[in-house]
C-alpha cells in the first residue's frame, strides 16, 4: 500500500500495514514536522531577487516553519519575491523582516495577490492555497495598518532614508509623510478643510478657518488678521503686515497693486543718522526747495522774510530714546508779520517705490500711521499734511507740543484714499510736510482730503519769529495700521547706502576692462548698454570727457567726440551710452567703449 500527506504541512500518513519494522522513523519525522509547524523559527539569508520557500511532503523542509526570519548577507539590490510553492498548500507564517536597506519582502503563491512585509516589520501573513490563482494576504503588519489589498495604510517607515517617518497612503498612493516636527503633503495631494478649521496651537486661539465660500480667515491670539480670497490677501483692520529688513514684496503689475518694497517705515534715514550735507541756509526770492540733510527738505513759498539754516546735530534731548542724530532747523532771520503768501516748509518725499505699502487708489488703502520725536521752540497746536504723488492733494492732521524745547513723541494718523493712486516709480509718491511758517494761502481746514497746496490750519504756531528759535526733528517712521510702533533702526552703512544709491563710476584703461559692448549706427555714430552695478530707479546723469575715451573696432579704435545717456528700455537694470566719433566707423559693425590712454573714468548720479 501507498503512503498520503496532509495537504498543508505534508505530515505522512502511512497506510495499514505498510512500513513493518520502519513505521518509528515515519513517526519521529511527523513529529519533528509537527513541532516546526507550531512553533519552529527559520532563519532564512535571502540572496537576490527571488526565493523558493518550499514545502516537500514527508520531509522537514523550510516551508515548515511558523516563523520565519528574513536576513542576507548584504543588500540585495532590490526588493526580494519569495514564492511559496507547491501552490495548493494552505500556510500561515508569522514574518520577520530583517532585510538591510530598506528592502521588502514580497509573498507570492499564485497569480492572485501578493503580500507585502515592509523593512523591520512583523507581519501576520496566509496563503490560500488555491492553485495557479493562489493569493496571499496580509494579516497583521506591525509597523502598519491597511486595508484588505494592502493599498491604502498607515505604515511606520525603518531604515535607510525613510527611517524615523510615517507614511499615510491610500489608494497605491503615498500622500502623506510625517517626520520629527514635520508634516508634508506629496506632491500631487492636498489638504481639504471642507469648511471647518484647523487649529494651528495647544489652546485654539490661533486657527486656519474657511468659514465661507472661496474666503479663508487667519486667527492669530484670538484675532482675525488676516483674510485670503482670490487673488486678494487683505489684512484686517488693527493687524500690519511687517516686512523683515532685506526682504521684498515684489509687484509685477502695474502702480494700483500693493507694492511693498520698505518693510515697515517707509522714511529714508528717518533718524537722521546719515548727514551728507553738513547745512545749507534759505536764500532768494522765488518758490523753491532750500538745503536738504539726505531726504528731509526746506521748501519756501512766496518771499518770507525768514532764513534759516538746515543741518544734522546732536540730539542731546532724546538719547534716552536712542537716536544721537536729528535734524535741525535755526532761524537766522526772524518772521514777525506772516504774508498770505509766504511759508516755510519741512518736507520728507518718499518715493513711489516706497510708498506702495499703503494702497492708495484702492478700495482696501490703509490707515497709516506717522511716528516722529519733536522739539518744538513753541508749545499749543502744530500740523502736519501728507500729499500724495508731490500733487496738490493733500491731508492736514493737527498734533498739539505740550511744552516748548522738549524732545517729545508726536504719533498721527491717516485714512486712506481711494481716490488717488500712487504711481509705482521713482517720483514723489507722498510728501510729508511739517510748517514752520504758513501764510493764510496754505491753510485749510483739518483731517480732510482735499485739493489745494495747505499744510496747516490757523491754528499753526509761527515757529520762525525770532532768531533764537530752534526746530528739532527725528526718529521719523511712517508704517501701515493705526498704531506706531518702536521706531525701527537700521544700520548706519544701510543707511548710507539709501541715500547714495544714485551715484557709482567706472575707470577703464586701454584694455578694455569696462567691456561695454555696442554696435555703430553709422560712420560717426554708435549706441551702447552697460549693465548697472546697482538697480537704477530712473536714467542717470553721465559726466564724462568724450577725449577720455575711444570706440575700438576690428579695424582699430577711433576717439570719441561725444558721450551722452540716452533711455534705455530698461534704465534700472541698463545704462544706456550715445557715442559719436569723427569717423571710421561702418554702420552695424561692433565696437567696444574702451579708456583713450591712461585710466579714465566717468560718473553717473541721479539723486533724487
Amino acid at each position: 500500500m501507498t503512503s498520503t500527506y496532509t495537504a498543508n504541512q505534508g505530515i505522512e500518513k502511512p497506510d495499514t500495514g505498510d512500513q513493518s519494522g520502519t513505521w518509528g522513523g515515519t513517526v519521529n519525522t511527523n513529529m519533528d514536522i509537527i513541532d516546526r509547524a507550531i512553533s519552529g523559527v527559520g532563519s532564512l539569508t535571502l540572496t537576490g531577487s527571488t526565493t523558493t520557500l518550499t514545502t516537500t511532503d514527508g520531509s522537514l523542509t523550510d516551508g515548515m516553519y511558523r516563523v520565519l526570519v528574513l536576513g542576507d548577507g548584504g543588500d540585495l539590490g532590490s526588493d526580494n519575491t519569495i514564492t511559496l510553492s507547491p501552490n495548493d498548500q494552505d500556510k500561515l507564517y508569522l514574518v520577520y523582516n530583517n532585510l538591510s536597506a530598506n528592502r521588502n519582502a514580497i509573498f507570492s503563491q499564485g497569480t492572485g495577490a501578493n503580500a507585502t512585509v515592509s523593512n523591520g516589520a512583523t507581519a501576520w501573513i496566509y496563503a490560500d492555497g488555491a492553485g495557479s490563482g493562489a493569493a496571499v494576504r496580509a494579516a497583521m503588519i506591525s509597523t502598519e495598518i491597511s486595508d484588505q489589498d494592502g493599498d491604502t495604510k498607515i505604515q511606520v517607515e525603518e531604515g535607510g532614508d525613510d527611517d524615523d517617518t510615517i507614511r499615510f497612503d491610500i489608494a497605491g498612493a503615498e500622500d502623506f509623510v510625517m517626520s520629527a516636527n514635520k508634516f508634508e503633503v506629496q506632491t500631487g495631494s492636498n489638504i481639504d478643510m471642507n469648511g471647518t478649521e484647523l487649529i494651528l496651537d495647544a489652546d485654539g486661539d490661533t486657527s486656519l478657518t474657511a468659514d465661507t465660500d472661496d474666503q479663508i480667515d487667519v486667527r492669530i491670539a484670538g484675532a482675525d488678521d488676516f483674510q485670503f480670497t482670490a487673488n486678494t490677501f487683505t489684512v484686517l483692520s488693527g493687524s500690519t503686515l511687517a516686512v523683515a529688513s532685506g526682504a521684498t514684496i515684489a509687484n509685477s503689475g502695474t502702480a494700483t497693486g500693493f507694492g511693498g518694497r520698505s518693510g515697515r517705515n517707509m522714511v529714508i534715514n528717518g533718524s537722521c543718522a546719515v548727514g551728507q550735507r553738513a547745512s545749507a541756509t534759505g536764500v532768494g526770492g522765488t518758490d523753491n526747495i532750500y538745503g536738504q540733510v539726505d531726504r528731509f527738505v526746506f521748501l519756501k513759498r512766496g518771499s518770507p522774510q525768514a532764513r534759516a539754516t538746515l543741518s544734522q546735530a546732536d540730539a542731546d534731548g532724546p538719547n534716552s530714546f536712542g537716536f544721537g542724530k536729528c535734524l535741525k532747523v535755526d532761524c537766522t532771520t526772524a518772521e514777525s508779520g506772516v504774508a498770505s503768501d509766504e511759508g516755510w516748509f519741512m518736507a520728507h518725499k518718499i518715493e513711489g517705490f516706497n510708498a506702495q505699502d499703503l494702497c492708495f487708489g484702492q478700495s482696501t488703502a490703509k490707515t497709516s500711521t506717522l511716528s516722529f520725536y519733536i522739539s518744538s521752540p513753541k508749545s499749543g497746536t502744530h500740523c502736519v499734511a501728507m500729499y500724495l504723488n508731490d500733487t496738490s492733494y493733500h491731508y492736514v492732521r493737527e498734533f498739539t507740543v505740550a511744552s516748548a524745547d522738549t524732545w517729545e513723541r508726536i504719533s498721527v494718523t491717516f485714512p486712506g484714499n481711494t481716490d488717488r493712486v500712487i504711481a509705482d516709480d521713482s517720483g514723489a509718491g507722498i510728501s510729508l510736510v511739517w510748517p514752520l511758517v504758513a501764510g493764510s494761502d496754505f491753510q485749510v481746514t483739518a483731517d480732510q482730503w482735499a485739493s489745494g497746496e495747505d499744510v496747516a490750519t490757523s491754528n499753526q504756531q509761527n515757529l520762525m519769529d525770532n532768531t533764537a528759535n530752534n526746530f528739532f526733528l527725528t526718529g521719523v517712521q511712517l508704517e501701515v495700521g493705526s498704531s506706531a510702533t518702536d521706531f525701527e533702526h537700521t544700520d548706519y552703512g544701510s543707511e548710507l547706502l539709501k541715500c547714495q544709491r544714485y551715484f557709482w563710476s567706472w575707470t577703464d584703461s586701454d584694455t578694455g576692462d569696462l567691456g561695454g559692448i555696442g554696435m555703430a549706427t553709422g560712420s560717426t555714430s554708435a549706441r551702447m548698454t552697460i549693465p548697472n552695478p546697482v538697480v537704477m530707479r530712473t536714467a542717470g546723469t553721465l559726466t564724462a570727457t568724450a577725449g577720455d575715451f575711444k570706440a575700438a573696432y576690428s579695424g582699430g579704435s577711433v576717439a570719441l567726440s561725444g558721450i551722452a545717456i540716452y533711455a534705455t528700455a530698461e534704465p534700472r537694470l541698463l545704462t544706456g551710452l550715445s557715442l559719436t566719433t569723427g569717423g571710421s566707423l561702418t554702420g552695424g559693425e561692433a565696437i567696444q567703449l574702451q579708456g583713450n590712454g591712461a585710466d579714465k573714468t566717468f560718473l553717473v548720479s541721479a539723486e533724487l
